[in-house]
Order: C-alpha cells, then structure tokens, then sequence
C-alpha cells in the first residue's frame, strides 16, 4: 500500500511540474511574440524617421546653418543613429520605451532644425500625431469622436488636424489583428508598451494606453498580427507618412 501511495504522490508531482512547465513555456512564447510586435512597429518608425531626415538634408542643401540649427540637426541625425541600433537590441516589449523617446526627440530636434532656419522660435516638445506618430511631432491638440467612444482630446499634425476639422477620416495607423484592421491603439495588450512610450507623458491620454489593454485580448501570436506577412500598415496614409517633414506635424 504505502509503494502505491509513493506512486501516486510522484506521480501527481509529475503532473504538476510538467503543467508547470507548458504554462512557462506558454508565457515565454507570448512575450517573445509581444516583443516582435513591438520591434516591428519601432523599426518601422526608424525607417519613417530616417526618410524624413533624408528629405530635410535634401531641402536644407545651400541654406546656411547657425550653431544652434547645427547641434539641433546633429541631434535629430544622433537620435535616428541610437534608435536604429537598439531595436534589434531589445530584450523586452517594455524596453520599446526607450527606442520610442529616443525617437520622439529626434522629431522634435528636427522641428527645431526647420524652425530656425525659417527665423522662428524652436517649438516647445509636443508629442506625436496621435493617429499615426510616423507621422511626426504634433502641432495642436484636436477634439475627435473614435467609433462607439465619446470625444476625446487627441495631439495631431496639421494634416490630420485639418481632416478632422473638416470632417474628413485622420489617416490612422493600423495592424491587422485576427484577420481584420484596427486602429494600433485598439491591438490589445501587445502593443501597449509601445503606446505608453509615445503618450505616457501626454495630459488627457492615458485613455489610449487603457483601451490598447483591454479592448482586443486575442493571442499575440505572429499569425494575428501579420508580422513577416505584411500585416502592419498605414491606415492608407503610408505614403504621407513617408513625406513627413518632422518640423510641421507634416507626413
């Protein structure tokens, strides 16, 4: 009697080590594939970045530059350097935070780069367009009604700012989320260390971070949101996006 028992109590410690260790393996599973989610969206945004700079190396060519322009424009060129090489670095979906400022004060390094060059003032930091950050810092804040939401208080660029003011659709970033497109803030948990990087600091926003973690709880699998398979896009405005300008809220 007493071997069965012994039996019986190793085995249960079999089971429950072995259920243990597919629940571990499960977790790591999700927050590998939260991390190439992530990742992606933040190369995507470095690629954006550079090609924006590359446009403002193309309109600045001949115009002289003062001290101040030069180490703001150094800035923006040093930002989109360190951003590039952390994310194929990053360990953690939570790191992405670090690679999202990073790029926030490139933007807003080249703002001021353009800024000065115009003769005006360096503008104060302003967080990202709301509705597609590649699309650059914004330039005012906007009132906006999201599908099935009550209206909301949200940055945009002067693009976005103007469809809105005229009721036209923003050009919204978005992914493609078990089989069908959402707007990236509404991609559910995955994707909220991104959101918290680019509007934790944003009055009036902490809405959007919220709604990214509760409103879509499907697997973060690379299947659901496409990665390697063209599954993230543009909301229809990647082509605006990668017109951006960084110094007017501009695509």
């Amino acid at each position: 009697m007493e071997w069965l028992l012994m039996a019986l109590a190793v085995g249960g410690g079999g089971t429950y080590g072995w259920t243990k260790w597919r629940a571990g393996a499960a977790d790591r599973a999700e927050q590998a594939a939260d991390l190439e989610v992530v990742r992606r969206l933040a190369d995507e945004d470095v690629t954006v970045l550079g090609e924006q700079l590359s446009r403002l190396d193309t309109r600045l060519a001949g115009a002289p530059l003062d001290d101040d322009a030069r180490v703001d424009y150094q800035a923006a060129l040093d930002a989109y350097e360190r951003a590039g090489r952390a994310v194929p670095l990053l360990k953690s979906a939570a790191e992405v935070s670090t690679v999202i400022d990073t790029l926030s004060h490139g933007r807003h390094a080249m703002a001021c780069v353009e800024a000065r060059v115009a003769g005006e003032p360096p503008p104060p930091w302003r967080p990202p367009c709301f509705f597609d950050p590649r699309h650059g810092m914004s330039v005012t804040n906007v009132m906006w009604t999201p599908p099935g939401r009550g209206t909301r208080t949200v940055p945009a660029c002067a693009q976005d700012a103007a469809r809105v003011a005229q009721h036209e659709k923003p050009e919204v970033r978005s992914v493609v989320l078990g089989g069908r497109r959402v707007p990236y803030w509404q991609a559910g948990s995955a994707i909220l260390p991104y959101t918290q990087g680019y509007f934790t600091g944003a009055a009036g926003m902490a809405w959007a971070y919220e709604v990214a973690a509760r409103d879509v709880m499907l697997p973060t699998s690379l299947g659901y949101f496409g990665v390697g398979g063209g599954g993230f896009g543009d909301g229809g405005g990647g082509g605006d996006a990668g017109g951006g300008d960084g110094g007017g809220g501009g695509f």
